[in-house]
């Protein structure tokens, strides 16, 4: 199981401890278009006919997944 927090020190340099933490707090988003894509996809349907609303901007943004 991963770690929740930048607790890592020890067992990576320095350097990429500094990234990973960054990539874990200020991970970049996508567009809404690959969002929107990703979840069509996935569930084979289109988004208005699986949610009643879903926000085009982003709630947060982590290293592996992106909140609406």
């Amino acid at each position: 199981m991963g770690s929740m927090g930048c607790d890592w020190t020890g067992s990576v340099s320095q350097s990429s401890l500094q990234c990973t933490c960054e990539l874990h707090t200020k991970a970049p988003s996508h567009g809404f278009s690959f969002t929107k894509k990703s979840v069509e996809n996935a569930f084979g349907r289109k988004l208005t006919e699986i949610f009643a609303n879903f926000e085009v901007e982003p709630l947060a943004s982590g290293s592996f997944a992106q909140v609406h």
